[in-house]
């Protein structure tokens, strides 16, 4: 009887007399319930079965079988294995997160501010305040450009003006230099 449940149930089955149950041997036990009347307790034997128990009472309601049942822990490795597979999956998911993010940082923020900064130090390297920054969006950094190139307008005309005075003062100094300098063909008398 006991094989014909154990194979029309696909599990190993077992039976003892309670009486014959030591006391040790259900300390080992790690979790009892109670299923209607019968107290069941769960053991694992290791991570690949588990061994579940329940305790059989008499018509008087006694004690007097043991029932025992080992089955491989299907569900368990399972969960493990699907486990896995979602870490590898949120791993790589965050790992495509974290380079999209980069990519879009790169063509969005990084490369338009680079652009100005390259424009900038190349006109300060030729020198040429004439030059201006390209404009090519109406955001922060187009304003920034645009700021730019009003300071390079302001400059240039600071410059241009600086240059006219210098070329005043030096036609002046010139001048002046004529006009104190004695000339040969006129005498020159001390005071």
């Amino acid at each position: 009887m006991i094989q014909y449940m154990s194979d029309v149930l696909q599990f190993s089955l077992q039976f003892q007399p309670a009486q014959e149950v030591v006391a040790p041997a259900n300390a080992q036990l790690v979790s009892v319930n109670m299923f209607g009347s019968i107290p069941v307790w769960v053991q694992v034997l290791s991570p690949d079965s588990v061994a579940g128990y329940a305790l059989v009472n008499d018509l008087y309601g006694q004690p007097t079988l043991l029932l025992r049942t080992e089955q491989p822990r299907e569900t368990y490795r399972s969960a493990q294995r699907s486990f896995t597979s979602m870490a590898a999956v949120l791993s790589l998911g965050g790992l495509l997160f974290f380079v999209a993010v980069i990519w879009l940082l790169e063509t969005n923020v990084l490369t338009p501010i680079q652009e100005p900064r390259l424009q900038v130090r190349r006109i300060g390297e030729r020198g040429d305040l004439s030059a201006r920054v390209s404009v090519t969006s109406g955001d922060e950094i187009g304003q920034l450009a645009q700021r730019i190139n009003a300071m390079l307008s302001d400059l240039q005309q600071t410059t241009e003006a600086v240059r006219q005075r210098e070329r005043y003062l030096e036609v002046l100094s010139e001048t002046a230099q004529m006009l104190l300098e004695p000339s040969p063909d006129v005498p020159y008398e001390r005071f």
